[in-house]
């Protein structure tokens, strides 16, 4: 940082609130994708697959970039295409899957696409990426659910249901009643694939010296944002998840940083 530069930093901490420093920071970080992806968010209006709005890609990350939007969602749906061929059982049918915190099709746009894919349906609580998602994304069903359990779904309807970077902001209470709900609409045998933060991610993070001691001890704690909801964030260990989801499921494969290098991916079998 040049001298002026951190001179005029400094003076804007002095005078001005951190939610506005905050919105800045953000502006700037923003304004090249911004700039760099206007052309083809234009063409896209009317394309017959286009991607959301910078405005709806940024909802589910924190940059809009196009780019990262593309190469995210297409490793996701690969890693996770992967770890369920890793999985199957040879001889069952796995015709409808669920891509649960479908968010804005990021992965649903790979999933579809996937010969391994006969039905896919995606949820999630945001109404405006839902309603994006039901109006431009062909071959699946989408629709909003509400923020806590019971979902409208059927009682063993999937096959497979998926979850990237949901249960990631899951308080400990919350994570156990939505999966036991995905317990109930999975079939039995059904197969269960999420992505958590494991001790790789939490070992990495700037955290308090109380919170590593709870991960030691509990193999969880969560850390409250500022009232977003991808703020929020939860940390897991393979044991903790498999003494917490023991009562519907049993694990087939936990890999460490399995999604894209970074979260860890685990493969469940619903219990019988």
């Amino acid at each position: 940082m040049t001298p002026r530069r951190g001179f005029v930093w400094r003076a804007a901490k002095a005078c001005l609130p951190a939610r506005v420093r905050r919105f800045l920071r953000d502006a700037a970080r923003e304004l090249p994708h911004r700039v760099h992806d206007f052309p083809a968010d234009v063409r896209d209006l009317f394309a017959e697959a286009p991607l959301p709005s910078a405005r709806l890609r940024r909802r589910v990350s924190r940059r809009s970039s196009r780019a990262e939007f593309e190469d995210v969602g297409r490793g996701a749906a690969a890693d996770l295409v992967g770890a369920f061929r890793n999985a199957r059982e040879r001889d069952a049918l796995y015709s409808r899957w669920l891509d649960f915190g479908s968010g804005a099709g990021r992965i649903s746009r790979h999933l579809v696409r996937c010969d391994d894919v006969s039905e896919l349906e995606g949820v999630d609580v945001d109404p405006l990426l839902v309603a994006w998602t039901q109006r431009r994304l062909r071959g699946a069903r989408f629709r909003r659910i509400d923020a806590a359990p019971p979902t409208p779904l059927p009682d063993g309807w999937f096959d497979v249901v998926t979850s990237v970077s949901v249960f990631t902001h899951f308080d400990e209470e919350p994570g156990r009643r939505w999966a036991a709900e995905i317990a109930r609409i999975l079939r039995p045998r059904g197969l269960f694939l999420v992505s958590t933060h494991g001790a790789a991610i939490a070992a990495s993070q700037p955290l308090a010296d109380a919170h590593r001691r709870q991960f030691a001890d509990a193999g969880f704690f969560f850390l409250r944002g500022d009232g977003r909801f991808n703020d929020d964030v939860a940390f897991h260990s393979e044991a903790y998840l498999r003494e917490a989801w023991s009562p519907w499921f049993d694990l087939v494969e936990m890999t460490p940083q399995g999604l894209m290098g970074f979260q860890d991916l685990s493969v469940w079998r619903r219990v019988d």
